[in-house]
């Protein structure tokens, strides 16, 4: 675990200055030369696929076309980063990243959706088909606006100060993995103590929020959570400083267990699936290269496990197993995973808000940002604090207790209607631009490579998401702190460290 990567160190001469800052241009890892033309070509084809398909297998809802052409131009909005000329490109960069995981999950979600149509929702039966269709249309025209406005907001920022670290000459690694795994086991101890026993910890894992047991009043677990979340920094910190851990054994016993405790957490998909996205960019990034057949390994393990999830949850709900569960093949959790995810962008919480308000529900006025500040402040202190943004949207537009996030886009519309919209996702922008550059200023610094693909992966302008980085990064800093990664040398202009001639580099 002492073993330490060793990058080339910038020096004063002219060849020494440019090296360190190709160096920054690789730290953001260089998109392959077929990337870029292969998915603007696959776009237009795929735009064209399904403008062709609602026109001859679409149904007889007047309002599809308008909606698929609302959900291309969302699309093409997402393909921006590739056509334009944007600071240090790179896979890593954080528009190229979002923008190639959004159309990712455009693309397997919501293609039946816009080729057939949507279908009618619990929470939008009053509405016809058709105006379920324009409501869509809205959705996507909007979701187009928010990432414009996110390019708007990381191409205006420009002049800011860096805080830069110093480097440590030795790891930690054999202080802190140990620590992080330590505290996680004791955070899910007292976790499953919430429960009564393992045996009704395991069931409330298996069963909906709405009807899990414990043995008291419980309103929050952020506080087990936090401890919780030690484990996957610890194993991300110990993978980006060693470029060799990748051959030894211990390393992937103890991954695995951090995946375990995190998952044992809550039974949450997401536990598992953003930590081992996490772990594929820092992958990347190390070895400064994008493997392609990895993603693809990933992309059909998460459909998978999505689908063998959906199925363990039917058998939660029944207690027990039936014979078709028993005799589901492999196969069949690929088709079980995707047949949730179109359900899920079929039961998109999104639509709802769009279509009632503020013409039926009242705007937020800014109550989620505020309660992203305020959302450590204890509920036995602030009893009448108000309940997360997931479950006001079940409760008020399904009047089920059952969380449904509506993401970021959503929720700015909720709070601030259309403006909110525009101004939510250019500060986004311009914070995404401060984390790029934060991280380019201190890509030698491991810890700082961790603490920016937790923030890239898993923050978004979402009341959820927040939550779900705060037991993250918190543990993260913590650990760094431990390591000795974060102490500062000083502070430095955006100007000095990433020059225009480099900033622009295509």
């Amino acid at each position: 675990m002492n073993q330490i990567r060793k990058p080339i160190e910038p020096t004063a001469s002219g060849q020494g200055r440019r090296n360190h800052l190709l160096e920054m241009q690789r730290a953001l890892v260089p998109m392959p030369k077929w990337l870029k033309p292969c998915l603007i070509t696959f776009i237009i084809f795929y735009c064209l696929f399904v403008l062709t398909g609602v026109a001859f297998y679409g149904s007889d809802n007047a309002m599809n076309m308008v909606m698929t052409v609302a959900y291309c131009i969302y699309v093409i909005a997402l393909l921006i980063p590739f056509l334009i000329r944007i600071p240090f490109m790179g896979v890593m960069n954080p528009l190229v990243y979002l923008s190639l995981i959004a159309l990712l999950s455009l693309v397997i979600r919501s293609t039946p959706i816009v080729i057939f149509g949507p279908i009618n929702v619990s929470a939008l039966l009053d509405f016809k088909l058709e105006d379920v269709s324009l409501f869509r249309a809205k959705f996507y025209i909007l979701s187009a606006l928010s990432v414009i406005s996110m390019y708007a907001g990381f191409l205006l920022l420009n002049k800011f100060p860096l805080p830069v670290l110093m480097n440590p000459v030795k790891s930690r690694n054999y202080i802190i993995v140990p620590l992080g795994i330590l505290i996680a086991f004791v955070g899910l101890f007292l976790f499953i103590r919430l429960s009564g026993t393992t045996a009704n910890h395991m069931l409330n894992i298996l069963v909906s929020r709405n009807v899990r047991i414990y043995t008291d009043e419980v309103y929050g677990f952020g506080q087990y959570m936090i401890l919780i979340g030690f484990c996957i920094p610890a194993v991300l910190i110990w993978y980006a400083s060693d470029i060799k851990v990748k051959y030894k054994p211990h390393f992937w016993i103890l991954f695995l267990s951090a995946l375990a405790i995190a998952y044992l957490a809550g039974g949450k998909r997401s536990a598992i699936i953003f930590p081992i996205i996490m772990w594929f960019c820092v992958h990347i990034i190390i070895h400064r290269k994008l493997n392609v057949i990895i993603p693809v390994i990933l992309i059909t393990f998460f459909i998978a496990f999505i689908g063998s999830t959906a199925i363990r949850r039917m058998i939660g709900m029944q207690y027990g197993f039936t014979p078709d569960v028993r005799n589901i093949r492999v196969f069949d959790f690929i088709g079980m995973g995707l047949q949730e995810l179109r359900g899920r962008e079929a039961l998109n919480p999104a639509i709802p808000i769009i279509a009632r308000v503020p013409k039926e529900t009242d705007l937020l006025w800014g109550e989620t940002y505020l309660m992203n500040i305020l959302r450590f402040v204890p509920r036995k202190i602030w009893p009448d604090k108000p309940i997360g943004l997931d479950s006001k949207v079940g409760i008020i537009f399904w009047n089920q207790e059952v969380g449904k996030p509506p993401g970021g886009m959503a929720e700015a519309y909720w709070n601030f209607h259309i403006p909110g919209i525009i101004i939510v996702y250019l500060f986004y922008g311009m914070g995404l631009r401060y984390l790029m550059s934060i991280y380019l200023v201190n890509h030698r610094n491991h810890a700082a490579t961790v603490l920016y693909v937790i923030t890239l992966v898993r923050l978004d302008p979402s009341q959820t998401s927040v939550t779900k980085w705060y037991l993250l990064i918190i543990p993260a800093i913590l650990l760094a702190a431990i390591g000795g990664y974060l102490r500062f040398r000083g502070f430095c202009s955006s100007e000095k460290a990433l020059p225009a001639s480099v900033q622009g580099h295509d």
